[in-house]
């Protein structure tokens, strides 16, 4: 009986060790296909993955900068309106 139950451990490990090499072989293949993808980027614009990251850093920070700018502005829009009333004759 424990024989059945190790045979049936072992084949159950294999099993699982034949799905981890069949997804590393997926994940290799996909990679290869992005690197592919990425040199041909590069071939078609003169563009490598360096300007790219490069180009998204700058955009993010750009970006940051913006979201300050709105909300200083949003502050001193709401401050016009709580004044508001003030600045109407009476």
């Amino acid at each position: 009986m424990e024989e059945i139950a190790e045979e049936d451990i072992e084949i159950e490990g294999e099993d699982a060790n034949n799905k981890t090499l069949r997804k590393l072989e997926e994940l290799r293949d996909e990679l290869a296909m992005l690197e592919r993808d990425l040199e041909d980027l590069k071939e078609r614009t003169g563009i490598g993955m360096n300007e790219v990251l490069k180009t998204l850093d700058m955009l993010i920070v750009a970006v940051e900068e913006l979201e300050e700018k709105i909300g200083h502005l949003e502050t001193r829009f709401q401050n016009f309106l709580d004044n508001f009333p003030y600045m109407l004759p009476p």
